[in-house]
């Protein structure tokens, strides 16, 4: 099955059914799509040119004047066309397709220009869809984009986007990756680019013809590219490595293979080199042992086949009881990864190639040549800024492994996670640990002693992951190396030493991967400062890297293990599971691997000093914090640098000098230049000769936003579409009411996060949630709420199972009904009533239409609907009778209070110095202030705490000091000895006191106690000054130094989750609101879903 949709702009031309034909013949066509035939009066003479053969059908849509028009011609040998339906703007076919069991339904669609019309569509197509049942195949010109990255260089409506976004979910129609061009419509000129064309397809198709691919084929005589679908069988790109499954573990049989196997081998060679030929023999018994095994499993198999419908039954009712354990949800979300990260052809010489040999050469000479080190010396850069280590530190970085040590860096590692080169996981290491623990311990040693690695023992496979939605070039792709198990405990076992001295290496302008810096450190700076950034850097010579490490102190012994590393790193690319030959590295680290990520903050830390000494000799002038003496002129977080400096015309030169100067790799058609104060033409002036693109004020910073006002809720889109990245319809459809629950609370409570951390959301929580969770709740109904009064004897109320014929168990478990619902359960005990509970999705206060959007005609009507679940329901704790969605706002509150957390106990990071700077912190009473004038992020952080007193919490009663000598605790206005601080407790003495800004140690001492007042005590004075001492009781100054603690965890430290549970809690619902829920039964028997 070839299908082919194209915008021809008219066909009334020979020389265009010309090529109709001829493409049709080449690409070997069974059902064509045309959208703009610009035919009034169509006839089997004007389209028979189009097809190379008498034996076809076809049908029509004549056009308005010049304006549409559609045709779609098959087969006739191939496809059998039963019905047809048409309007203006779409014709559907549906017939038989030979080969497929159920109906095949084609519809050729011509999208119109106006937003209202366009919802009109897709409504109708919907009303079908769900009518016509059978393997849809959607085509044609759509007129629209599902993204904004869909659009170059024109208008991008988020109103269109979002009602074809949710016509295609609701419709379960999926869009594959889409090869040959990046778009399919382009103008005259190519200044303006859209992808306007595209298939979307059944889930259905794909089990028919898994190798489906989608092409945008090569433009000719339109200014749209012809789009192909193409069923092929799936082209073979070798033979696939070994791989180790964890099911064999618990096959008859295989704890005997692997002890016999590992005991009998008997090898020559380094201890490395000798445990490498260890495994291969053990993956060749394996082998043995499955091809022995494998035929009992083919004729159990056959065995279970014959009980096949009983089974279906069994899991259907299990599934429909239980949950989603047996749910085909898991295996679409599997095959549908499969397919994403599947190379179907790439770009190659200016022309897309699907040749599997093609393909293979162009990775391998590709990333061969990627990671082959051209430069045969290199310039050093030499620097006495650098922070070297002590003596101490160097010392225990070169102690003599232990395997004590080795066997914590073996259980560090994920169990499950990609396999390498060897093809064996870390459940297998750790699972015979007592076996290979011999040969792991020896062939480290070996390493230890010579710091080398034998060939073959550091190989590792690199595999592809697509950066881009429409993958057409290896630039497209991001690289992961997956490392053997062998040199991954080297690795981590190197990490974990180096992670624990890093931090006094590394300069505070890196934030990743240092203990106690986050990647928000990064965002919150820049949001203060609100300067210019640009991005960089993405190799690493290794001398340089070597001289670094000299240069900060670490000694020949630490070099020479990093050097092993390095050096006997090989590498083979799979291309869709197949492995290229082997390639030498010979500059770069392996992204995958954990010793990597330390060694390139060391390599970035060169350009750290660079930046420095530009601006202390004032070659390079960053950004002076007030109230204080540092200045800020780089951030760096990995490979992403961000520079910060005057805008003048002096410093964006010599900025540009420095990073040629140091032969930084940059990519600048990747890089951003933005002026804040200056014009878009003042920053196009400058960016022009850069290489950069001129951007301005709001952008994005590691993810979070730059200088936008987050109050508004515009501006949380961010959240919303990644929220309907990862929640879709085909997800909903095939999970139950408890899987559906879980998968929601697992992506509300991880997607939000990042910004969540920095921007606090708009207020009024059941409204802020509404706009951003009632979005995901995919137009389904919400739950049933089983509600009852509690008895002194029994609170909770069992279901039990009625018996329930055969014939009707697969179709209830399936689609439960009201009926079916009562029918299949008893309800015992005291159960007065059982009240069901559904939810319309109201119109969405993000991607929706505006009143002034529809009044403009570029918006639709939508009235709301009701909303029948309260939402302090959905989101209370179960423990207090909510269903335990959680609060977003409390999440949000959560996340903000952990900058409080931070201020206090990391004030010197350079994040901290510059939030008091700015609001000058430092000469106030308080660490929790903002500057009124500056209405920053920090503000909106510190009126976080208004919003919590308002709930019932307050955070200076959570987050208290731990007084041990004294010395660093204000005695007045810390909160040190419980119920707040002292100057709020006692506002007559702090009035008499001489020095406010007193210390604990001040006042209390060994002798006793030691005050010093500004005038003679009255006696209210005397009393309240008796209650102060009673309250401070028998304290004494003891060794050790002040700290501070969250009295919410037994560890002392904060933990988001515990407060965003006391908020929740907090909300407590009211008895009408309360739902019982019992323990006896299944999760989805509780939060059953109705349709």
């Amino acid at each position: 099955m070839n299908c082919v949709g194209v915008n021809l702009r008219g066909i009334g031309k020979d020389y265009k059914t010309e090529w109709v034909r001829r493409l049709k013949i080449q690409n070997d066509i069974s059902f064509l799509g045309i959208q703009e035939t610009q035919l009034t009066n169509v006839n089997n003479i004007n389209v028979a040119g189009c097809w190379d053969q008498s034996d076809f059908g076809y049908v029509a849509m004549k056009s308005e004047g010049r304006s549409g028009g559609l045709l779609s011609m098959w087969d006739s040998q191939k496809y059998t066309v039963v019905e047809t339906l048409k309007s203006r703007h779409f014709i559907i076919t549906i017939g038989n397709w030979s080969g497929i069991t159920v109906s095949t339904i084609f519809s050729n669609i011509y999208g119109p220009h106006f937003p209202r019309e366009k919802k009109k569509l897709w409504d109708d197509l919907l009303k079908i869809k769900m009518e016509k049942m059978g393997v849809w195949i959607v085509l044609g010109d759509f007129n629209t984009v599902r993204r904004q990255d869909e659009r170059y260089n024109s208008q991008f409506y988020n109103s269109s986007a979002y009602w074809f976004n949710r016509f295609r979910g609701e419709a379960q129609l999926h869009e594959p990756r889409m090869g040959g061009h990046q778009y399919t419509y382009f103008c005259q000129t190519k200044v303006k680019m859209s992808k306007l064309d595209r298939f979307l397809i059944c889930p259905t198709l794909l089990n028919y013809f898994p190798a489906t691919t989608i092409t945008a084929l090569p433009r000719e005589i339109s200014d749209h590219c012809p789009i192909l679908l193409r069923t092929t069988t799936e082209a073979d790109f070798g033979k696939t490595p070994f791989k180790f499954f964890n099911s064999w573990m618990n096959r008859d049989g295989y704890d005997e293979v692997v002890s016999r196997a590992w005991s009998s081998f008997v090898g020559y060679g380094a201890p490395d080199a000798y445990l490498a030929a260890k495994l291969k023999n053990l993956k060749n018994e394996l082998k043995k042992w499955r091809a022995i095994d494998h035929p009992k499993e083919v004729m159990e198999l056959k065995t279970l086949k014959l009980k096949l419908q009983e089974i279906d039954e069994k899991i259907e009712e299990q599934c429909a009881v239980d949950g989603d354990e047996n749910s085909r949800f898991f295996h679409g979300f599997v095959n549908n990864r499969k397919r994403k990260n599947h190379i179907n052809g790439l770009v190659i010489n200016g022309s897309w190639n699907t040749s599997v040999e093609d393909i293979r050469q162009e990775v391998l000479n590709f990333y061969k040549d990627k990671f082959k080190e051209k430069w045969v010396s290199r310039p050093k850069f030499i620097s006495p800024k650098f922070r070297k280590l002590d003596l101490m530190n160097i010392e225990h970085l070169e102690d003599p492994f232990t395997l004590e040590e080795i066997k914590r860096a073996v259980w560090s590692c994920g169990k499950d996670k990609a396999l390498g080169l060897d093809g064996i996981n870390f459940n297998f290491i750790k699972r015979h640990w007592s076996i290979v623990k011999g040969d792991i311990f020896e062939a480290i040693r070996h390493f230890e002693k010579y710091g080398t690695i034998s060939r073959g023992c550091n190989s590792s496979f690199v595999t592809l992951i697509p950066k881009v939605n429409d993958p057409i070039k290896l630039g497209d792709y991001r690289l992961i190396s997956l490392i053997g198990c062998f040199y991954k405990i080297i690795s981590m076992t190197l990490a974990n030493r180096l992670k624990k001295t890093i931090g006094l290496n590394i300069r505070e302008e890196q934030s990743a991967y240092v203990e106690g810096r986050s990647i928000q450190d990064g965002p919150m700076i820049v949001n203060e400062l609100c300067s210019w950034a640009k991005k960089a850097f993405d190799s690493i010579n290794w001398e340089y890297l070597d001289s670094l490490l000299w240069q900060m102190g670490y000694r020949c012994k630490w070099r020479m293990w990093i050097s092993g590393c390095l050096k006997s790193a090989r590498a083979s690319v799979l291309v869709n599971g197949s492995p290229t030959e082997e390639y030498e590295i010979s500059k770069g680290v392996h992204q995958g691997d954990p010793l990597s990520l330390f060694l390139f903050i060391i390599a970035m830390e060169g350009v750290s000093i660079a930046m420095k000494t530009a601006c202390e000799k004032g070659i390079f002038k960053g950004i002076k914090i007030p109230h204080d003496d540092i200045s800020v002129s780089h951030l760096f977080y990995a490979d992403d640098a961000l520079f910060l400096g005057e805008w003048n015309k002096e410093n964006i030169k010599n900025l540009a000098w420095i990073l040629r100067c140091f032969h930084a790799k940059v990519n600048f058609n990747k890089s951003h230049v933005f002026g804040i104060g200056a014009n878009i033409h003042e920053v196009n002036r400058w960016a022009t000769p850069l290489g950069c693109k001129p951007t301005v004020l709001p952008f994005t910073y590691l993810g979070v936003p730059v200088g936008a006002n987050m109050k508004l809720k515009k501006n949380l889109a961010l959240i919303v579409e990644n929220f309907h990245n990862k929640l879709s319809s085909w997800k909903a459809k095939n999970l139950s009411m408890g899987g559906l629950l879980t998968l929601k609370k697992a992506v509300l409570g991880s997607l939000p996060s990042f910004i969540f951390s920095l921007c606090v959301a708009p207020n009024g929580d059941p409204k802020t949630a509404s706009f951003l969770v009632h979005f995901l709740l995919f137009s389904l109904v919400f739950c049933i709420v089983f509600r009852a009064e509690a008895t002194p004897k029994s609170r909770y109320h069992t279901l039990a199972p009625r018996q329930v014929p055969r014939s009707r168990r697969s179709r209830e478990a399936r689609f439960p009904s009201r009926s079916s619902a009562r029918e299949k359960f008893d309800f015992r005990g005291d159960l007065p009533d059982l009240l069901w509970i559904t939810t319309s999705i109201s119109r969405s206060a993000v991607g929706s239409s505006s009143d002034q959007e529809v009044a403009q005609g570029r918006g639709t009507e939508e009235k709301r609907k009701i909303n029948w679940v309260a939402w302090e329901k959905v989101v209370a704790p179960k423990n207090v009778g909510g269903l335990g969605l959680g609060s977003l706002k409390a999440f949000n509150l959560s996340l903000i209070v952990k900058w409080w957390w931070r201020l206090r106990t990391q004030g010197n990071a350079l994040w901290g110095k510059v939030i008091k700077g700015i609001h000058n912190i430092r000469n106030k009473a308080s660490n929790y202030i903002a500057s009124s004038s500056i209405p920053r992020v920090w503000k909106r952080i510190v009126g976080a705490g208004d919003e919590l007193k308002k709930m019932g919490v307050n955070i200076e009663d959570i987050i208290v000091k731990k007084v041990h000598s004294g010395d660093n605790t204000l005695f007045w206005l810390d909160n040190w000895c419980g119920s707040g601080s002292l100057k709020i407790a006692f506002p007559g003495l702090y009035q008499l006191e001489k020095k406010k800004k007193c210390k604990v140690s001040d006042r209390i001492q060994i002798e006793g106690m030691k005050w010093d007042w500004k005038a003679r005590l009255s006696t209210d004075h005397i009393r309240e000054l008796n209650v102060l001492v009673s309250r401070l009781g028998t304290f004494q100054p003891t060794m050790g130094i002040d700290s501070w603690r969250c009295t919410l965890s037994n560890d002392n430290r904060y933990h988001v989750y515990k407060l965003r549970r006391l908020i929740d809690s907090s909300q407590a619902l009211t008895d009408n609101m309360l739902i019982d829920r019992t323990h006896d039964v299944p999760i989805k028997v509780k939060n059953i879903c109705l349709k």
